[in-house]
């Protein structure tokens, strides 16, 4: 396969987002401008297979992106007063309140990483 040096270093904040929504990367401005900061401290473009392979790491199907965010939830009219507020639950980032949460808790030796992320 050949790769491509793809020209990031320097792009503005819309050519980032134009290269993300172009190539079907699905990466935000924060992602693109993480991933230029990244490759400006290195002294590089990257490749475009870099680029696809950052992607797919951090896609929803990898990453999550959902489970990571803000979720508010409802809960049925018979749930526990402690855990609710007005019937909703307010997730700051689901998988660490409770994937994440629910692994510290167990402390168990053979429990080393839960879904781990990118962004820890």
């Amino acid at each position: 396969m050949i790769t491509k040096p793809v020209e990031i270093i320097k792009a503005s904040d819309r050519e980032l987002l134009k290269h993300s929504k172009e190539n079907l990367l699905s990466l935000s401005l924060e992602e693109m401008k993480a991933i230029q900061k990244y490759f400006k401290k290195n002294h590089r473009n990257p490749t475009d297979l870099e680029l696809e392979t950052i992607a797919q790491t951090w896609s929803e199907h990898c990453k999550h992106k959902t489970l990571t965010g803000i979720i508010e939830y409802k809960e049925s009219p018979h749930a526990s007063p402690a855990i609710t507020r007005n019937g909703k639950r307010l997730y700051n980032n689901l998988l660490k309140e409770t994937v994440f949460k629910a692994t510290q808790e167990l402390d168990k030796k053979w429990c080393i990483s839960v879904l781990r992320t990118m962004r820890e």
